[in-house]
């Protein structure tokens, strides 16, 4: 083996920084530190699909060892060249070299012979496959069978999951292999090269903390070296230099005293620290967005040299004491008095300090930066303990100019989120504005007014470069981003600038389409192309741009005159310093229509809507989103703008006072209140999605001396293609049409006698009012039950709609609107509650949620009680609002039906169907709102049924020739889908059905059941076409996924116990209907064999999972037919099927098979420990009470109810809620809100196996209480109390028009009672469950489903004789 010389080997670990511990490493070892990589050592790469390979079948490109056209992938072996990689580190870059390619790996995942492609590697935070590969923008992804013949893709899929989850593992090297090679190539050391200059220069800019280079940088040649040994020299020579930059002598700016500086950081090298409320109190925080006043802090001169108080430059407030326990965030104070005194000293590290307090706790006395927007306590040797100071002087005496930038060609610089783009005739807000900030080098960097903190950034090159904004720590030297600017730029007016990249001979920016490309010529320089000149004006932005909310806001109390149930919160979103105020704070209301968050803002109030239908996507299976899939959209918003000027922008010498937000779930109303400066005026404002006359209404009004002066605009989302919109007559509309559905959204504004509407081209102006109502209304041509889901409807028919609905509501008065609507959508939400709690009257909703989190204690008080209620009744409040429209055949997705951006990110917002719509409506029947089912199942109905179904024709898709229908993972309301994984999970369509037959259990609607019996049925053909008969003689279904994780190409617990359970639900509704069914004894027949020996996946085997408290393995349900268990941290229940939401083990078995495979998915439940998500929590939630382990999911529910701080895509560990009580994934994910709902009813009442149990699974810390309305199958309503824990009294209505017998148990004991039609039976248990009269003998109530007398007549109860329960003869 060919080996290093000293001075490479010492030249190259200096470049790397290895430290001393990664040569302690050996093979077989797991690499869980990026610092512990070495260039002189190969690796294996793995995930759960396989592991990556050089394969002589595609020699061009990385291969995966899953492949079907990978014939020589072996078994893993560490000694296997052609599974060996090298990671080399050269000049702070990672570059990929397969060891059997003997060739580097590029962006597209072919080999290349040099090192032109980066590689990225980063933290997916799964413990056993914890990081995620890039090259370039691009990422591995590891293929499962069935996937990519080459076993493996390197694409722009970036979202974490079982591919691309990689593990890196130490392999061993054979002497014979040559790895120093490829790092000695000039390329190498040209990069090398680069690196080092680069680190001069950057340490040139430094001014803290620093040392002198300015005499090696002048000293630098004009070009690089070329040959090799130049290269060498040059390296050796200038790394000399860098290593004595981090020496302890000679360090500069070190005097901070009166200097307001900007503190980023070492580790996380993009972010700054920051002001923030944490938890409820002021505290330091850490984003990207470091250039602004809350991230500047001034360094007040203690008593001693180097010790400072530190306070925020904006705020005024100062640093705090160091906190007492780990992970907690530094607070705030808000005088000097209280401040904590903090030394500042060099680190180690050239332009890098630490600042912590002398003689405070050992190793926890310094300010430390977490990724998690946080500075809490560590030690200071830490990385994330070393901060780069840097002058923010220039930068914040920006913010005192503003600009616009136009472009010649037409359009506006400006920031939509992060991208920036060119687009609009006017200035229509203040992300069209824009601060300059020139540099000491004569650079510029731009910082946009809106997105404040961030600096504009290019990526790419010519039409297909990008412009966004990215933290303003990037150098002027970085790889991917270039933020620095340069050129002929007039910021006086004088004429128009040509923009370049810093640096770059004649790169400069360039509109393409709506895009700021860039255009590399001289031609873009010289001022003859339109799209490359750009003229800069500084302007001063009128209010409603410059400002989001007045200065000063007090807050308020409690409002006396709303619900129990109420979320409701006195800080105005726009102060609370959240970066995402939608996901955190917005209030969402719906009538199952139309969709509409509120943030209750005073100065702007955006009313943000939806519309359940208005998607992107068509009915195509793959083929590019827009003609399948797609995703659900945002419809846009009406800003109410207070012209009034009655509250000061500057200061707080006119503040708001007595500010108040709420929602009222149970009326479901949403409201602002607050008064003016002199108390002489109160305001109020009230809001709803009318569920009698579908019209947004919003109601403004002012008692006492002061008017309304509003300004109402029409914003439809830059997404959708709208036409401009057109205002008139008080009212503003526009329309467009998406790929499928065409849509129109139009507004009237109303106003009190003797105000004034004015009405231009900005909007409608109304002055002088005591009231001022706006109306919206929406609507799209979405029918599911026509061809193709169109209606039919031309655009002018819609309009006509749209403005139908606009006048009928406009024609009532707003008592009378308000007063309808509460009737019917609080008839929905009064029929259940929930008793544990009186409601909480102090404390605002966020301070409830930080209360309920802040201690374990907490958790055992009335207040958490309450919230735990109000959680519940949210779940049934948002089941309601989505869903209240029958007419509207279409499931809510995964946000419900709120969103408001265009949420490709987030899954597409669609209709994901392995566990995610289903959840969506479990609560629905037990909570006593089977109504707002039927919209999903209406869609399965119409779908499955429809002439040219989209389902039939993607169940001959996943299987030539197959029979019936089945669904996808990834869905719309067209039936349009995605390609992902539909030939791997292919039982989906059975648990649609199931919904189907869950509906009629709890409603006994025979005319529906008669409906969805043949839809029912037609998946069942599919499950036959799909299913082989094993050499067991049982059918399973082979080529599965267990949704979402493990080996691909397997029989699965999750398929076989779906589609058995679509089976079992088939039959059942067969043998319900009788003669009646309209699906024949005949083609019954053709399943029979199927569903008589089907496997039905309730496999067991033994298992620990580690991390639980076994001492061995104990029996669990299986997971696979054929592999053992494991990832049980992971978020999906999926081998769980069986326990809930099906029924195929119960608690209440006692046969000696059953109780036992109850106790494997029992212990099943606790082997699956992870951090999961928001909806997994929800989940689990159900599962424990179906395990009738009440603690454990009310421990759960806990969970569900811990604050996110994350806005972003989290696999784990982000689960919980946010202010709003939206749960959290993260992001926002609608679907563990209705889980745990579920869940809480699952914990009160059971009735899944015909028997309706009392309080299965009562919490034990749920003393007393009661709840009212819940619906157990079989159609009774049931309430029950209790005191101690102990059922007291039960009330069950039987809501059918026929005398009936019910069977309830209580306290592990059953008995059976006569019931007349539409009567309630009360039940006294406080002695226990009393002996029931009429009980059935000779055969255990449990079972009991369909009683039929010998004539075959189906009868509702049994008397003394003969009678066939269950196919079989019984005696009574």
């Amino acid at each position: 083996m060919k080996r290093f010389s000293l001075f490479l080997f010492a030249l190259f670990a200096l470049l790397m920084g290895v430290p001393p511990q990664a040569a302690l490493a050996k093979a077989g070892d797991v690499v869980t530190n990026l610092s512990n990589l070495s260039n002189s050592k190969v690796y294996n790469i793995k995930s759960v699909r396989g592991y990556l390979l050089y394969s002589a079948n595609y020699t061009g490109k990385l291969a995966g060892s899953a492949g079907s056209g990978v014939k020589d992938a072996g078994t893993a072996s560490a000694t296997a060249a052609a599974q060996q990689f090298a990671i080399y580190t050269v000049g702070g870059k990672h570059f990929l070299y397969s060891v059997g390619a003997k060739k580097f790996v590029s962006s597209n995942g072919n080999y290349e012979s040099t090192p032109n492609t980066e590689l990225s590697i980063t933290a997916t935070g799964n413990a056993n496959n914890p990081w995620l590969f890039k090259l370039g923008s691009n990422t591995i992804n590891m293929q499962a069978k069935g996937g990519d013949a080459a076993g493996c893709v390197v694409n722009s899929w970036a979202t974490a999951d079982d591919g691309n989850r990689l593990t890196i593992v130490e392999a061993t090297l054979d002497e014979a292999t040559d790895i120093e090679s490829p790092m000695q190539t000039t390329e190498m050391l040209q990069i090398k090269y680069a690196y080092c200059v680069e680190q001069l220069k950057n340490a040139n800019g430094i001014k803290f903390f620093y040392h002198d280079v300015s005499s090696t940088i002048n000293g630098l040649p004009t070009t690089a070296p070329t040959t090799k040994e130049e290269l060498e020299t040059a390296i050796a020579n200038l790394q000399t230099t860098i290593d004595g930059l981090n020496s302890a002598e000679g360090v500069l700016g070190t005097d901070l005293s009166g200097k307001t500086l900007f503190i980023g950081n070492l580790l996380h090298s993009k972010m700054y620290m920051s002001a923030q409320v944490w938890n409820g109190y002021d505290a330091l925080g850490s984003d990207e967005s470091g250039w602004q006043a809350n991230h500047a802090w001034i360094f007040e001169k203690a008593d001693k040299d180097n010790t400072y108080y530190i306070k925020n430059a904006e705020s005024g407030m100062y640093i705090g004491a160091i906190p007492g326990e780990n992970d907690r965030c530094v607070p705030l104070v808000a005088d000097k008095a209280s401040a904590q005194v903090y030394t500042v000293a060099y680190a180690g590290k050239n332009g890098y300090c630490n600042i912590y307090v002398e003689g405070g706790e050992a190793n926890r006395n310094a300010l430390h930066m977490v990724n998690w927007n946080g500075v809490v306590r560590w030690e200071t040797a830490a990385d994330a303990s070393k901060f780069r100071l840097e002058d923010a002087t220039d930068v914040l005496a920006a913010y005192n100019k503003y600009y616009t930038v136009k472009v010649a060609s037409g359009g506006y610089l400006n920031a939509e989120d992060n991208n920036v783009v060119l687009k609009g005739s006017s200035v229509a807000g203040l992300n069209y504005c824009w601060h300059v900030v020139k540099m000491a080098d004569g650079t510029y960097r731009f910082i946009n007014a809106k997105n404040a903190g961030k600096v504009l950034a290019s990526n790419g090159s010519e039409g297909d470069a990008r412009a966004t904004l990215q933290s303003p720590a990037l150098t002027n030297y970085d790889a991917t981003y270039t933020t620095y600017f340069d050129g002929s730029i007039k910021l006086d007016g004088s004429g128009v600038s040509q923009v370049k990249l810093a640096g770059s001979a004649n790169n400069y920016w360039n509109k393409r389409g709506d895009n700021l490309g860039l255009w590399n010529s001289t031609a873009a320089g010289d001022g003859g192309d339109a799209g490359s000149n750009f003229t800069f004006a500084e302007v001063q932005p009128s209010d409603d741009i410059l400002y989001a909310e007045y200065n000063t806001v007090q807050p308020g109390t409690r409002p006396t005159d709303i619900s129990k149930y109420a979320l409701w919160y006195n800080v105005p979103v726009a102060k609370t310093g959240v970066s995402d105020t939608w996901m955190e704070y917005a209030l969402p209301l719906g009538n199952g229509q139309l969709g509409a968050t509120i943030r209750g803002g005073i100065f702007k109030d955006e009313l943000q809507f939806n519309e359940k239908t208005l998607w992107q996507g068509s009915t195509g299976n793959g083929g590019g989103e827009n003609n399948s899939r797609g995703w659900y959209q945002n419809f846009g918003s009406v800003m109410v703008t207070d012209m009034s000027k009655a509250f000061s922008f500057a200061d707080d010498t006119k503040p708001v006072k007595d500010y108040v937000r709420y929602l009222d779930i149970v009326n479901g109303v949403g409201g602002v209140n607050y008064k003016s400066s002199d108390d002489a005026t109160t305001y109020s404002r009230r809001y709803f999605t009318s569920a009698t006359d579908k019209v947004l209404v919003a109601h403004y009004e002012a008692k006492g001396t002061d008017k309304l002066n509003l300004k109402v605009t029409f914003m439809p989302d830059n997404q959708i293609g709208a036409g401009n919109v057109s205002y008139a007559n008080g009212g503003a509309t526009f329309s467009g049409k998406m790929t499928l559905v065409s849509y129109n959204a139009a507004y009237k504004v109303l106003a009190s006698d003797g105000a004034t509407i004015k009405t231009d081209n900005e909007g409608i102006h109304v002055s002088g009012a005591e009231w001022v109502n706006v109306f919206l209304a929406a609507a799209t041509d979405f029918d599911a039950t026509k061809a193709g889901c169109k209606s039919g409807a031309t655009a002018d028919d819609i309009a006509a709609t749209v403005q139908g609905r606009l006048t009928a509501a406009t024609a009532k008065d707003y008592a009378t609107l308000l007063n309808d609507h509460v009737a019917k959508f609080s008839g929905y939400m009064n029929r259940a509650d929930l008793n544990i709690a009186e409601a909480c009257t102090d404390k605002t909703t966020e301070e409830l949620l930080t209360y309920y989190n802040a201690a374990a204690a907490n958790k055992s008080t009335a207040d958490a009680y309450y919230l735990e209620s109000l959680y519940f009744q949210y779940g049934r409040y948002m089941t309601v609002a989505a869903n209240l429209d029958g007419s509207i055949h279409a499931p809510s997705n995964l946000q419900g039906i709120w969103n408001d951006r265009s949420n490709t990110d987030f899954w597409h917002c669609d209709i994901h169907a392995d566990i995610n719509v289903q959840m969506n409506y479990w609560p629905a029947d037990p909570t006593n709102l089977s109504e707002m089912h039927l919209p999903f199942l209406y869609n399965i109905i119409d779908l499955a049924s429809a002439p040219n179904s989209p389902w039939v024709a993607l169940a001959q898709k996943v299987k030539n020739g197959a029979k019936g229908w089945t669904i996808a993972v990834e869905n719309n309301i067209f039936g349009g889908t995605s390609t992902w994984e539909n030939s791997n999970m292919k039982a989906l369509g059975a648990w649609y059905c199931d919904h189907l037959w869950r509906y009629y259990k709890y409603t006994l609607d025979r005319d529906f059941l008669k409906k969805a019996l043949p839809v029912m049925y037609q998946n069942a053909l599919f499950t036959k076409s799909i299913a082989t008969k094993n050499t067991d003689g049982q059918y399973v279904i082979t080529g599965e996924w267990s949704p979402e994780h493990g080996e691909w190409n397997q029989i699965t617990a999750f398929a076989q116990q779906t589609a058995y359970q679509g089976l079992k639900d088939l039959f059942e509704g067969y043998a319900e209907l009788g003669n009646e069914s309209p699906v024949t004894a005949a083609e019954m027949a053709e399943l029979e064999d199927l569903y008589n020996n089907f496997d039905k996946g309730v496999w067991i085997e033994n298992y620990n999972p580690g991390g639980v408290d076994w001492s061995e393995a104990k029996p669990c349900i299986s997971e696979w037919k054929n592999l053992p268990l494991s990832d049980p941290d992971h978020r999906h229940l999926s081998h769980l099927m069986c326990l809930y939401p099906f029924n195929q083990v119960s608690a209440f078995a006692t046969d000696a098979d059953s109780v036992k495979q109850f106790q494997a998915a029992y212990n099943g439940m606790i082997a699956r420990k992870g951090d999961v998500t928001g909806w997994s929590m929800g989940w689990q939630t159900n599962t424990y009470a179906r395990c009738l382990d009440g603690d454990k999911a009310h421990y759960n529910l806990q969970r569900a109810l811990r604050h996110s701080t994350s806005y972003t895509i989290a696999m784990g560990g982000q689960g919980g809620c946010y202010y709003n009580l939206f749960d959290a994934h993260s992001p926002f994910q609608i679907d563990g809100n209705y889980g745990c709902t579920s869940g809480v009813a699952e914990m009160l009442l059971q009735s899944y196996d015909d028997v309706i149990t009392i309080l299965p699974a009562l919490p034990s810390s749920w003393k007393n209480g009661s709840v009212k309305g819940l619906k157990a199958q079989g159609n009774y309503t049931v309430d029950e109390e209790w005191s101690e824990g102990k059922a007291t009294a039960v009330r069950i209505t039987n809501n059918q028009d026929v005398d009936r017998q019910v069977s309830v148990r209580y306290d592990n004991k059953v008995a059976t009672f006569d019931i007349s039609a539409n009567a309630t039976l009360n039940i006294d248990l406080s002695a226990g469950l009393p002996t029931g009269v009429n009980k059935v003998v000779n055969v255990p109530v449990s079972t009991i489903k369909t009683i039929y007398d010998l004539s075959g007549r189906r009868v509702n109860k049994a008397e003394k004789g003969v009678y066939i329960i269950n196919g079989q003869k019984v005696v009574f």
